[in-house]
């Protein structure tokens, strides 16, 4: 079993240019729309078709492939429109088409009986391995053209099982530039072998397939036998070293994880130390905050308090005051009623009890000579009369009255007894 893959581009219209030479002139060539008509099977476009069937889409899908012709044609004429420049003519390329091909299923082997559970195992390991072939084929597709591949399609209703692939330049509509050998110009042989030398090593060896047919090298039957099983051979072996490979890789992806999770978990717990602290740090800021509030909290009321305790003292005070002030008036009254008060003194007397603010004010100056001695008793200022109802007897013994205070807590001394 040998590889086969072929790529080729196609165009809106057939071009009458010139005469095909080489292994063109014996190919019947096709447009866009006649392409996309023969994988879809429309009747009239696959008469080598004994049972056409509708393909299996492997990527994209029937109507996307149906409306493909229209889409490239739109694609040329966005580009004439912004290019400014002559438009492409429509023999131009605008799609590059492959097809890639696995070997059918043998009925037989050399002839030889075969019992039907052989027959089945046989059976089974060719749809494994036709499996196996189509998903390298799309990894190798979609690693080549990425997403300028439009579709993938499978046909089983000709002898060999194949694909077919689609794909469509995203800048340029030249569908060339997306063909190897068109885009080495001068080295398109050269280029078309690296195309599959390059399909060998990510796709063929892996499925025991040989790089090239039988004739190409003039082998024999036993030689291409031997080729055959030595490409199985390979194929096995490659597959181990890549099941191994996979392993090693899924294990070191393991031990990355593993890493990465270490490094998470040390991560995660460097953010919480950073976090605690900076709750702590939070907590202190709003503990100086709260201890600072309470203090400003703490001066409100003792400023309240001491307003109160000042405006209660001030009250008491006044009572006082009050008191002291109908004391004095009162000896006042018993003074200017006994004898030996002069005249002078009876009217400072008689205007202070009539001025209660200069009253206080004269009770608390202690150098006040005038109502000093007249509260003393003194026989400076006047000379009581000792049969007088209205005498007070003073004890000058305590010192001069000095305040309204010393005044009421001396009242007693006055015989006022209030």
């Amino acid at each position: 079993m040998y590889q086969f893959i072929h790529i080729e581009t196609y165009g809106r219209e057939i071009s009458t240019r010139g005469t095909p030479t080489g292994k063109a002139a014996t190919k019947e060539p096709h447009t866009i729309q006649e392409v996309v008509d023969e994988a879809v099977r429309e009747l009239h476009a696959c008469p080598h078709v004994a049972s056409p069937q509708v393909p299996n889409f492997l990527i994209g899908s029937l109507e996307e492939l149906k409306s493909l012709p229209s889409q490239i044609d739109a694609n040329f004429r966005k580009f004439d429109a912004q290019s400014g420049t002559r438009a492409l003519k429509k023999t131009t390329h605008g799609l590059l088409a492959g097809v890639a091909s696995f070997q059918k299923f043998e009925e037989k082997i050399d002839k030889q009986a075969e019992s039907k559970e052989a027959y089945d195992a046989r059976k089974v390991q060719y749809l494994e391995d036709y499996e196996f072939w189509k998903q390298k084929n799309l990894e190798f597709l979609k690693n080549k053209y990425g997403t300028e591949l439009v579709c993938v399609l499978e046909h089983l209703d000709e002898e060999n099982p194949h694909l077919h692939f689609y794909a469509v330049p995203s800048i340029h509509p030249d569908a060339k530039k997306l063909h190897d050998g068109y885009k080495a110009e001068k080295d398109y042989k050269k280029a078309m072998e690296k195309l599959q030398t390059k399909y060998y090593e990510d796709v063929a060896r892996y499925c025991g397939m040989t790089r090239d047919g039988p004739r190409r090298n003039r082998f024999s039957k036993s030689e291409e036998k031997a080729r055959k099983a030595t490409a199985k051979i390979i194929a096995k072996e490659l597959n181990n070293n890549n099941e191994v490979a996979i392993t090693l890789d899924n294990q070191l992806a393991k031990i990355k994880t593993l890493n990465v999770s270490q490094s998470a978990r040390e991560l995660a717990l460097s953010a919480n130390e950073e976090l605690i602290k900076q709750r702590f740090d939070d907590a202190e800021k709003n503990l100086v905050a709260a201890n600072s509030q309470a203090a400003k909290i703490r001066e409100h009321f003792q400023k309240e308090y001491d307003k109160k305790a000042e405006a209660l003292q001030a009250q008491q005070s006044a009572i006082i005051a009050k008191k002291v002030h109908a004391a004095a008036n009162q000896l006042l009254d018993n003074r200017i009623k006994a004898n030996g008060i002069t005249n002078e003194l009876k009217t400072v007397l008689e205007f202070l009890k009539k001025e209660p603010a200069i009253l206080k004010t004269v009770l608390e100056a202690s150098e006040s000579e005038y109502i000093a001695s007249a509260l003393r008793g003194s026989s400076e200022t006047f000379e009581p009369s000792e049969s007088s109802e209205y005498l007070v007897s003073v004890d000058t013994t305590q010192g001069p009255i000095t305040s309204s205070q010393n005044l009421y807590d001396r009242r007693d001394d006055f015989g006022l007894g209030y």
